[in-house]
Protein backbone atom coordinates (compact mmCIF):
# COMPACT_ATOMS: atom_id res chain seq x y z
CA UNK A 1 0.00 0.00 0.00
CA UNK A 2 2.73 2.28 -0.26
CA UNK A 3 1.60 4.12 -3.41
CA UNK A 4 -2.17 4.78 -2.39
CA UNK A 5 -2.36 7.96 -0.41
CA UNK A 6 -3.33 7.79 3.47
CA UNK A 7 -7.09 8.56 3.73
CA UNK A 8 -7.76 11.73 4.65
CA UNK A 9 -9.03 12.06 7.89
CA UNK A 10 -10.67 15.53 8.98
CA UNK A 11 -13.32 17.21 7.26
CA UNK A 12 -10.58 20.68 6.94
CA UNK A 13 -7.80 18.47 5.22
CA UNK A 14 -10.87 17.25 2.55
CA UNK A 15 -11.79 20.47 1.99
CA UNK A 16 -8.53 22.06 1.26
CA UNK A 17 -7.10 18.73 -0.59
CA UNK A 18 -10.44 19.42 -3.33
CA UNK A 19 -9.57 22.96 -3.34
CA UNK A 20 -6.32 22.50 -4.49
CA UNK A 21 -7.40 19.70 -7.13
CA UNK A 22 -10.22 22.00 -8.52
CA UNK A 23 -8.05 25.12 -8.74
CA UNK A 24 -6.07 22.89 -11.23
CA UNK A 25 -6.38 24.81 -14.73
CA UNK A 26 -8.38 21.86 -16.21
CA UNK A 27 -10.84 22.48 -13.65
CA UNK A 28 -11.15 26.26 -14.43
CA UNK A 29 -14.21 28.01 -16.20
CA UNK A 30 -12.52 28.60 -19.89
CA UNK A 31 -12.96 31.90 -21.34
CA UNK A 32 -12.92 33.04 -24.80
CA UNK A 33 -10.61 35.90 -25.95
CA UNK A 34 -13.28 38.25 -25.86
CA UNK A 35 -14.45 37.70 -22.12
CA UNK A 36 -10.93 37.97 -21.31
CA UNK A 37 -10.31 41.24 -22.86
CA UNK A 38 -13.85 42.18 -21.52
CA UNK A 39 -12.79 41.37 -18.19
CA UNK A 40 -9.30 43.31 -18.95
CA UNK A 41 -11.00 46.23 -19.80
CA UNK A 42 -13.44 46.18 -16.61
CA UNK A 43 -10.37 45.87 -14.23
CA UNK A 44 -8.15 48.36 -16.14
CA UNK A 45 -11.33 50.93 -15.78
CA UNK A 46 -12.09 49.53 -12.05
CA UNK A 47 -8.62 50.30 -11.42
CA UNK A 48 -8.45 53.91 -13.13
CA UNK A 49 -11.27 55.16 -10.88
CA UNK A 50 -10.07 53.68 -7.69
CA UNK A 51 -6.91 55.62 -8.09
CA UNK A 52 -9.01 58.80 -9.20
CA UNK A 53 -11.82 58.52 -6.55
CA UNK A 54 -10.10 56.22 -4.47
CA UNK A 55 -12.53 53.37 -3.94
CA UNK A 56 -11.50 50.48 -2.31
CA UNK A 57 -14.64 48.21 -2.41
CA UNK A 58 -14.00 45.52 -5.64
CA UNK A 59 -17.96 45.46 -5.44
CA UNK A 60 -18.92 48.95 -5.82
CA UNK A 61 -15.82 49.38 -8.47
CA UNK A 62 -17.55 46.88 -10.13
CA UNK A 63 -20.80 48.57 -10.16
CA UNK A 64 -19.62 51.91 -10.82
CA UNK A 65 -17.84 50.50 -14.26
CA UNK A 66 -21.09 48.62 -15.22
CA UNK A 67 -23.29 51.85 -14.70
CA UNK A 68 -20.79 53.87 -16.36
CA UNK A 69 -20.94 51.66 -19.38
CA UNK A 70 -24.41 51.28 -19.60
CA UNK A 71 -24.93 54.91 -19.59
CA UNK A 72 -22.32 55.41 -22.24
CA UNK A 73 -24.18 52.66 -24.52
CA UNK A 74 -27.56 54.62 -23.72
CA UNK A 75 -26.07 57.94 -24.93
CA UNK A 76 -24.86 56.43 -28.42
CA UNK A 77 -28.17 54.84 -28.61
CA UNK A 78 -29.92 58.11 -28.33
CA UNK A 79 -27.69 59.90 -30.41
CA UNK A 80 -28.36 57.02 -33.06
CA UNK A 81 -31.83 57.05 -32.98
CA UNK A 82 -32.44 60.51 -32.99
CA UNK A 83 -30.20 60.96 -36.13
CA UNK A 84 -32.44 58.21 -37.67
CA UNK A 85 -35.57 60.12 -36.77
CA UNK A 86 -34.21 63.31 -38.59
CA UNK A 87 -32.81 61.53 -40.92
CA UNK A 88 -36.37 60.16 -41.68
CA UNK A 89 -38.31 63.78 -41.47
CA UNK A 90 -35.71 65.18 -43.44
CA UNK A 91 -36.85 62.54 -46.07
CA UNK A 92 -40.59 63.16 -45.64
CA UNK A 93 -40.16 66.71 -46.45
CA UNK A 94 -37.68 66.21 -49.72
CA UNK A 95 -40.46 64.60 -51.97
CA UNK A 96 -42.08 67.93 -52.33
CA UNK A 97 -38.29 69.59 -53.42
CA UNK A 98 -37.86 66.82 -55.39
CA UNK A 99 -39.55 66.85 -58.64
CA UNK A 100 -39.85 62.68 -59.92
CA UNK A 101 -39.38 62.81 -63.43
CA UNK A 102 -42.22 60.97 -65.86
CA UNK A 103 -40.88 57.99 -68.38
CA UNK A 104 -42.50 60.47 -70.87
CA UNK A 105 -39.91 64.12 -69.55
CA UNK A 106 -36.71 61.56 -69.39
CA UNK A 107 -38.04 60.28 -73.61
CA UNK A 108 -38.54 63.92 -74.21
CA UNK A 109 -34.71 64.77 -72.59
CA UNK A 110 -32.83 62.00 -74.10
CA UNK A 111 -34.62 62.54 -78.01
CA UNK A 112 -33.63 66.72 -77.09
CA UNK A 113 -29.90 65.38 -76.76
CA UNK A 114 -29.88 63.15 -79.46
CA UNK A 115 -31.11 66.05 -82.01
CA UNK A 116 -28.69 68.56 -80.46
CA UNK A 117 -25.84 65.64 -81.44
CA UNK A 118 -26.98 65.55 -84.18
CA UNK A 119 -26.64 68.92 -85.44
CA UNK A 120 -23.57 69.26 -84.01
CA UNK A 121 -22.35 65.93 -86.22
CA UNK A 122 -23.93 67.77 -89.74
CA UNK A 123 -22.41 70.95 -88.25
CA UNK A 124 -18.65 69.06 -88.45
CA UNK A 125 -19.63 67.86 -91.48
CA UNK A 126 -20.42 64.25 -90.64
CA UNK A 127 -23.64 63.42 -91.73
CA UNK A 128 -24.01 59.74 -91.32
CA UNK A 129 -23.79 59.68 -87.79
CA UNK A 130 -25.95 63.25 -88.02
CA UNK A 131 -28.77 60.56 -89.88
CA UNK A 132 -27.96 57.92 -87.56
CA UNK A 133 -28.81 60.32 -84.57
CA UNK A 134 -32.06 61.88 -85.87
CA UNK A 135 -32.93 58.24 -86.88
CA UNK A 136 -32.71 57.01 -82.85
CA UNK A 137 -34.56 60.59 -81.69
CA UNK A 138 -37.55 59.56 -84.19
CA UNK A 139 -37.62 55.95 -82.78
CA UNK A 140 -37.38 56.96 -79.32
CA UNK A 141 -39.73 60.03 -79.55
CA UNK A 142 -42.14 57.71 -81.32
CA UNK A 143 -42.13 54.66 -79.12
CA UNK A 144 -43.80 53.49 -75.74
CA UNK A 145 -42.29 50.79 -73.78
CA UNK A 146 -39.26 50.65 -75.95
CA UNK A 147 -40.96 49.61 -79.02
CA UNK A 148 -42.15 51.79 -82.14
CA UNK A 149 -45.90 52.29 -81.61
CA UNK A 150 -47.59 50.18 -84.36
CA UNK A 151 -48.78 52.92 -86.49
CA UNK A 152 -45.60 54.53 -86.79
CA UNK A 153 -43.93 51.22 -87.41
CA UNK A 154 -44.31 51.23 -91.45
CA UNK A 155 -43.32 54.56 -91.60
CA UNK A 156 -40.14 54.21 -89.61
CA UNK A 157 -39.18 50.82 -91.56
CA UNK A 158 -39.47 52.75 -94.73
CA UNK A 159 -36.42 54.94 -93.78
CA UNK A 160 -34.05 51.99 -92.44
CA UNK A 161 -33.11 50.82 -96.43
CA UNK A 162 -32.10 53.99 -97.48
CA UNK A 163 -30.20 55.01 -93.78
CA UNK A 164 -28.42 51.82 -94.20
CA UNK A 165 -27.02 52.27 -97.51
CA UNK A 166 -25.96 56.16 -96.32
CA UNK A 167 -24.08 54.41 -93.61
CA UNK A 168 -22.47 51.51 -95.28
CA UNK A 169 -21.48 53.99 -98.16
CA UNK A 170 -23.40 52.62 -100.58
CA UNK A 171 -25.29 56.05 -101.41
CA UNK A 172 -23.78 59.83 -100.51
CA UNK A 173 -25.51 61.45 -97.22
CA UNK A 174 -26.09 65.47 -98.25
CA UNK A 175 -27.36 67.97 -96.41
CA UNK A 176 -30.14 67.80 -97.58
CA UNK A 177 -30.98 63.89 -96.54
CA UNK A 178 -29.91 65.51 -92.39
CA UNK A 179 -32.45 68.39 -93.73
CA UNK A 180 -35.59 66.07 -94.89
CA UNK A 181 -34.82 63.56 -91.83
CA UNK A 182 -34.69 66.73 -89.03
CA UNK A 183 -37.96 68.29 -90.41
CA UNK A 184 -39.95 65.00 -90.15
CA UNK A 185 -38.56 64.84 -86.63
CA UNK A 186 -40.07 67.99 -85.99
CA UNK A 187 -43.34 66.77 -87.80
CA UNK A 188 -43.73 63.65 -86.11
CA UNK A 189 -42.25 64.40 -82.86
CA UNK A 190 -44.67 67.67 -82.54
CA UNK A 191 -47.40 65.93 -83.61
CA UNK A 192 -46.65 63.04 -80.62
CA UNK A 193 -46.02 65.72 -78.10
CA UNK A 194 -48.53 68.20 -79.02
Amino acid sequence: MSGLQQPLSTREEVRSTLEAILAREEFGPRRSWLAERWRELLDWIGDWLSELFGITDPATERSIVIALLSLMAAVILTATVLRIVRWAREREERPAARTVRSSEDRRAESVAALRREARAASARGDRVAALRLLFRALVLGLSERGAPRREVAPMLAALVPRLDAQSFGHEPAGPADVDRLDALCDRLLARRHA
